[in-house]
Order: C-alpha cells, then structure tokens, then sequence
C-alpha cells in the first residue's frame, strides 16, 4: 500500500506541475499575440498563424482571407499605427476552452484600445471564435474569425488569460482526490464536480478557508487508473481541521437543496472508485461534496 500511494502522489506531482494544453496555448499563442499585435511586430504575429490560415470576418458581409492576405493587412494597419504615433494594445478573456489531442477550439472576447497623444483612449470591444493546430509541437492559429458589437461588460463577464497566481502559503496542505469514472458517464462526473464541489471551493477561496484548488483531468492508461484529480489546498492544519465546520454552512447557502446531478444518477452511478491522498495517508473521500 505505501508503494502504491507514493506511486499516485508521484502521478499526481508529474501532472500538477505537466503544462496543460491551455498552459501551452497561453505560452506559445496568446501571450506572444497580445505582445506583438500591441508592439505592432507584423513578422512575429503572423508566426503565431499555420500558413494554412483562414482569417474569416463575421460582420457584414463575410470574407476570407488566406496567410499571405491577412500578412499585407495585418502589415498595412501596424505601419499606419507607427507613422500616426498611434498606440495599439489588446487585452482577451475567454469563454470556453477545449483541446483534443493536436486540435483545441477557443471562444472569447477583446478588447482593442487605441491611443493618440493628448486624446482619450478609445475602447473597441468583440467576439472571437478560433481553432488552433500543434504543428510540430508549436500550437498555431488555424481560423480566426471574430465580430464587433459587444458591451464592456460582455467582456468583463469572461475569464482572464490566467487566473491570478495565489503564493502558496508555508503550511499548506494539499489534499488530492483521485476518481474513476464509469464508462460512459463522464458528462454526469463533470458535471457533478463542476456544479458542486467547484462551486463549493470557489466560494471557500474567497472566504480563506482554502488556498487554492484545482480539477484536472487525466487521461487513463495501464499505469493510470483514474480519470480526474481533485486538488483542495488547506493554508495550514487548522483550516483542514475545520473543514466541516467550514463547509456545511457554505454548502447549504449554495445548494440547500442539496448537490445537483445531470441525468437523475447519483454519484453511485457514475463514480466508479474515489479516495484521497494527504502526506502519503490514504483517507476517505468525503461523499456529496
């Protein structure tokens, strides 16, 4: 048994600390997007683009334009920025996120703000959708189209590029929670644990009973015989102590009707196998949360 669990807490450090498909497209597109389209660098943002890029507008009448199009006005717009000594800066948030396998598909908004000396800025707010390929281990746009005509606060509703980064706090205690699925049942897993036990730490986050959380998913093989790690972050013993006392009351403020479930099944129907790892103990899951 102390093979197995120093086995699952190894598995689970490697994923932790793994770039995700999203950490990766954050590095490799959107962070370097943002910089080069505001610095007005043509070359370097058109390298965040597969050659084989459809760039598609949405507003009016719809238009495409391939990898060499796109580069002459793309090219066109950041040289009569310079010569106006315009000021360009773009900022995203995201709607929703996917990858799978070589392919991920990105729904989110910007924001392109525009400054002339001795004017105010000028705030121009849209919508984009996107599809990104892994070329040669490099995650690069496939097809870009967006529109305009979207409030401030549209914006705003979304989620930043990243969330913001918590200090780990020295007596942290990080309690992980591995599960298996049944087959066939994944929707009504995900489901579960992100109408529940997420909403549930979100809200524990904000009040400081937790440090931190996180839900990964994983990808089951031979040597992986789980599909999701819940990560909870308790800043020191004393918090982990009170979990209950805690989490009852918030739990009921959220879901006083208690959890909610997709299809009618109860985790019993979906949840194959769970249970938790702290400091190499095995412990036993909490239910219904």
């Amino acid at each position: 048994m102390k093979n197995y669990v120093l086995t699952l807490l190894l598995l689970a450090g490697m994923i932790l600390n793994a770039q995700t498909a999203k950490e990766q497209i954050n590095e490799q597109v959107w962070k370097p997007f943002i910089r080069h389209f505001s610095e007005g660098n043509t070359a370097e943002f058109m390298a965040l683009h597969s050659k084989q890029v459809i760039r598609f507008g949405l507003e009016g009448t719809p238009n495409s334009l391939d990898w060499e199009t796109y580069r002459a006005g793309q090219q066109h717009g950041d040289e009569r920025n310079r010569q106006e000594q315009r000021k360009r800066t773009i900022d995203l948030r995201f709607e929703h996120r996917t990858a799978v396998d070589s392919f991920a598909y990105e729904i989110g908004y910007y924001r392109t703000s525009y400054e002339l000396e001795g004017q105010p800025r000028q705030d121009f707010f849209g919508k984009f959708n996107v599809i990104l390929k892994k070329e040669l281990g490099q995650w690069k746009i496939l097809l870009d189209s967006d529109h305009g005509g979207i409030s401030e606060a549209d914006f705003w509703k979304a989620q930043p590029l990243e969330p913001p980064t918590l200090p780990k706090p020295p007596n942290a205690i990080r309690i992980m929670d591995f599960v298996k699925i049944k087959p066939g049942k994944e929707a009504e897993a995900l489901f579960f644990y992100e109408n529940n036990w997420k909403i549930f730490r979100e809200k524990a986050l904000a009040q400081g009973y937790i440090s931190n959380y996180e839900l990964i998913r994983v990808k089951a093989s031979e040597s992986v015989n789980f599909d999701l790690i819940l990560m909870t972050e308790f800043p020191d013993a004393t918090s982990l102590e009170k979990v209950e006392d805690n989490f009852q009351p918030l739990m009921k403020e959220l879901r006083p009707g208690g959890p909610v479930f997709l299809n009618d099944l109860r985790q019993k129907d979906f949840i194959e196998s769970r249970f938790a790892v702290d400091e190499g103990k095995v412990l036993i899951a909490p239910e219904g949360d």
